[in-house]
C-alpha cells in the first residue's frame, strides 16, 4: 500500500527524490502532486526531470510544473519537454513553463523557434509568448524566420516580436518590408501591430489599421479590433476609429470593439458612455463585454450602475452573472471621500 501523503511539508528533498524513483506510477504521480502543493519545490531537480521519460501523460506534465516552479535551474529539463517526442500537452506546458521563468531562459529560444512548425495552434502560440518575454536574446533568431516560406513560421515570429517590445528595435525595417509584401491582409496586420508596440509610431500604423476597419470581411475587422484591445495604451490614437466600430452591423466586430474599448488605458470618460451604451446592444456578447469593461472601471462607471441592474433581467444566466458581479465591484471598491479613487 502506497504511504499516507498527509502535507507538503512532511517530506524533505530526499525522500521526495527516493520516491520520484520509486517503479510505481501511483507514487510518482502523488509525490509530484505534493511537490506542487508545497510553498517551494525542493531540489530534487534531477528526479523530477526524469519523470519526462515516461509513459503516463499527466506524469510528465506534472513533472514540467513541478520544473517551472524549480526556476533557471530547470530551463534544460524543460527544454527536453518541447521534444517532438513529447505528447502536445506536455510540450504546450513546457513552453508556458519557459514563458513564465522568462529572460534567463533564453537557451531555449531555438526549441521554441522549432515549435512554430507545429500543427497545434496552440503550441504554437504559447511558443510565441514565451518568446515574447525571452527579451533581446531572441531577436536575432526571430528576425531570421521572417523569411521562412511557411507562413505559420513567419505569423508566430512576428507575434513574438511584438511580444517583446521595444527590445525588438533592430527588426523594425524587417517588419515594415514584411508588411509592404505581405500575401495577406492579417499577415499586415500582425505586422503594423509589432510594428506600433516596438515603435509606439501610431501615424505609421494609423493608415493601415483604418483600412483594416473598414474591410469588407468582417473577420478582417475582427481581427484589427482584437489587435488593438491588445495594444492598451498604445492604441489610444484609434479610439475614435474604435468607437466608430460600435455601431457595425456584425455583433463579432462590436463586441470586440467593446472589448478593445475596455483593455485601452484611456481617460475614461468618452470610454465609459459607450460602453454604457452597448449594455442595450441586441447582441449578448457585446452586453457581456460591456459589462466587464464597466467593471474594469469600478467607482467611475458609478453612472452605469441602473443600466447594469436592468441587465440582471436578462434571461440569459451569464449576463445576469456578469451583470452581478459588475455591480458589485462597482459598489465595493466605491470611495469614501475623494471622487475617482479606490479604496485598498
Amino acid at each position: 500500500m502506497m504511504p499516507e501523503f498527509t502535507h507538503p511539508q512532511s517530506f524533505d528533498a530526499p525522500v521526495l527524490a527516493t520516491r520520484l524513483k520509486s517503479s510505481q506510477e501511483a507514487e510518482r504521480l502523488a509525490t509530484l502532486a505534493v511537490m506542487l502543493m508545497g510553498q517551494e519545490a525542493p531540489n530534487c531537480l534531477e528526479e523530477v526531470a526524469a519523470c519526462l521519460a515516461h509513459d503516463n501523460e499527466g506524469e510528465r506534465t506534472l513533472a514540467v510544473e513541478v520544473l517551472t516552479r524549480m526556476g533557471v535551474a530547470a530551463v534544460p529539463a524543460l527544454i527536453t519537454g518541447l521534444e517532438e517526442s513529447q505528447p502536445p500537452a506536455v510540450r504546450l506546458a513546457a513552453a508556458s513553463g519557459l514563458g513564465r521563468i522568462g529572460p534567463e531562459a533564453d537557451p531555449a529560444v531555438d526549441r521554441l523557434c522549432e515549435c512554430f512548425t507545429s500543427d497545434d495552434p496552440m503550441l504554437r502560440w504559447h511558443a510565441s509568448f514565451a518568446l515574447g518575454k525571452m527579451g533581446q536574446a531572441a531577436v536575432p533568431t526571430l528576425r531570421s524566420l521572417l523569411d521562412s516560406s511557411n507562413p505559420l513560421v513567419v505569423a508566430a515570429a512576428v507575434d513574438a516580436l511584438e511580444g517583446i517590445g521595444e527590445e525588438a528595435g533592430e527588426a523594425v525595417e524587417d517588419l515594415q518590408r514584411l508588411s509592404a509584401k505581405a500575401p495577406s491582409p492579417l499577415l499586415q496586420l500582425a505586422c503594423t501591430s509589432a510594428l506600433l508596440k516596438i515603435s509606439g509610431d501610431s501615424s505609421a500604423a494609423l493608415p493601415v489599421i483604418e483600412a483594416m476597419l473598414q474591410d469588407e470581411n468582417q473577420e478582417t475587422r475582427k481581427a484589427c479590433l482584437e489587435r488593438l484591445g491588445m495594444q492598451t495604451g498604445s492604441a489610444r490614437e484609434f479610439v475614435p476609429l474604435i468607437l466608430g466600430c460600435l455601431e457595425d452591423s456584425a455583433g463579432e466586430v462590436r463586441a470586440a470593439a467593446t472589448l478593445a474599448l475596455a483593455r485601452i488605458e484611456e481617460e475614461p470618460s468618452r470610454i465609459l458612455e459607450a460602453l454604457t451604451k452597448r449594455l442595450a446592444d441586441p447582441d449578448g456578447e457585446v452586453r457581456a463585454n460591456a459589462a466587464m469593461g464597466l467593471a474594469r472601471y469600478g467607482p467611475a462607471a458609478a453612472s452605469a450602475l441602473p443600466a447594469l441592474r436592468a441587465l440582471q433581467q436578462a434571461p440569459e444566466p451569464r449576463l445576469v452573472a456578469i451583470a452581478k458581479g459588475a455591480i458589485e465591484r462597482i459598489e465595493k471598491l466605491e470611495p469614501q471621500g475623494t471622487p475617482g479613487t479606490t479604496t485598498q
